[in-house]
């Protein structure tokens, strides 16, 4: 009775399993299926009344995903467990956070709905591509913590690169605060930003990229949240090479490789993409790039689940 009890959906099984090792305990016993016609049951299948029940979830595509997650949710609360905390290592459709246009569906308010009808007393997010979106927890009644993955990839940077060689970029104007954020504690004195302009969402038009800045005969590392189709980060990449940058790398929290990207990446001019393991892509597609290497994001939301656990503070988490 008491205690962690650590469960998941499908695609954050491996990961909440690695979570479980690093705080000595067992995934907890859970029951997901499908029946003949595709419906999923899912259930938590052992006793944890009283106990802090952390529903571990990556919330990509397909939407089965939400669903495995509402159904343990749901289990969870029937058997009385104390608290339901659900982490979400990766929120799909929070990039559909605004309407640019007339009648246009604002997707992110599916996801949180989900969520915050699973009714949890807690919710940790993991480098949500528009953090103040989150707000629409509060104004549902969910307290919530947005994990940065910096914890996790800004000492793999700075093993990387030292003196005043590199320049840190942003490879769009919706991440310079994380470009910001990583030259200042990487002790430079400003970011390049690459500016563009897009046709369509999803679409890169590489005659509309502009660098804002001086990438010649240095290095470019690019912080991102996320590569999913990898299309801007290899068009970037190349603007930067032909103004004469040397080796080009990518800090990612999210690796989604969509669509042919882990190709794309091998045939671009990018040297070294890290990213983390908060989305679920099998060892044998990364394994098709010679330039992809995936670190764990497990020791930082290890160190999250126990700290709330027992009720301490979460400040030297965001390094």
């Amino acid at each position: 009775m008491g205690g962690i009890k650590i469960f998941s959906n499908t695609p954050a099984k491996m990961l909440a399993k690695e979570i479980c090792e690093i705080l000595k305990t067992n995934h907890a016993k859970q029951v997901v299926k499908r029946f003949a016609d595709g419906e999923i049951f899912a259930k938590a299948d052992e006793g944890i009344r009283s106990s802090d029940a952390f529903l571990v979830v990556s919330l990509q595509t397909p939407s089965e995903n939400r669903d495995e997650m509402r159904l343990l949710a749901e289990s969870i609360r029937s058997s009385c467990a104390k608290r339901l905390i659900i982490v979400v290592t990766y929120m799909g459709y929070n990039r559909q956070d605004r309407r640019s246009e007339s009648h246009m569906p604002i997707g992110a308010l599916m996801v949180f709905r989900d969520i915050c009808e699973s009714r949890p007393d807690h919710v940790m997010t993991l480098d949500a591509h528009s953090e103040q979106s989150l707000i629409a927890f509060r104004s549902l009644g969910i307290v919530f913590d947005n994990l940065f993955a910096s914890y996790i990839l800004f000492p793999k940077m700075q093993s990387m690169f030292q003196g005043n060689g590199f320049v840190i970029a942003s490879p769009d104007k919706g991440g310079g605060g994380r470009a910001m954020w990583y030259y200042k504690h990487m002790g430079l004195n400003d970011y390049t930003m690459f500016a563009k302009q897009r046709p369509a969402p999803g679409e890169i038009d590489r005659d509309r990229i502009k660098i804002i800045g001086d990438v010649s005969d240095k290095d470019v590392v690019f912080p991102d949240d996320m590569i999913d189709s990898a299309k801007t980060i290899v068009n970037d990449a190349k603007v930067a090479k032909e103004a004469g940058a040397k080796d080009i790398y990518v800090f990612a929290t999210h690796g989604l490789f969509s669509n042919g990207a882990i190709e794309r990446i091998e045939k671009s001019p990018i040297k070294k993409v890290v990213v983390t393991n908060s989305v679920n892509i099998p060892e044998e597609e990364i394994a098709k790039s010679t330039k992809i290497e995936r670190i764990s994001i497990a020791p930082l939301l290890a160190e999250a689940i126990q700290r709330f656990h027992n009720k301490k503070s979460f400040k030297t988490l965001y390094i």
